[in-house]
């Protein structure tokens, strides 16, 4: 009788293990995750500085009295994002060849 219960304590133990370790991998894949979003956040925060500064310059020309396309001479290639998420809610990189996914209609 307690070898019995000595057992079925082991096998709620194991199970519990078991339970804990599967959750501690989820939590390394969402930190994994969150990670290489934090990354792709900061990398597009620094384009978007830019893109700012390059507007506001531009603003700033065409107070003075620029033309509009001198104004517009000034601004390099637009910034797109870096990242974005597959249809698994997985962060992928946007390579060169590939393009944003767009939205069907």
């Amino acid at each position: 009788m307690a070898l019995e219960k000595a057992e079925q304590a082991v096998a709620e133990l194991t199970g519990a293990q078991n339970k804990l370790s599967a959750e501690a991998a989820d939590l390394r894949v969402a930190t994994a995750k969150m990670s290489s979003m934090n990354e792709a956040l900061a990398l597009d925060k620094v384009q978007l500085s830019k893109l700012v500064l390059q507007v506001s310059r531009a603003a700033k020309d065409l107070a003075k009295g620029s033309s509009p396309a001198a104004a517009a001479a000034s601004f390099q290639t637009p910034c797109l994002p870096t990242v974005g998420l597959s249809e698994y809610g997985n962060v992928v990189p946007f390579s060169v060849q590939a393009k944003p996914p767009t939205e069907s209609i």
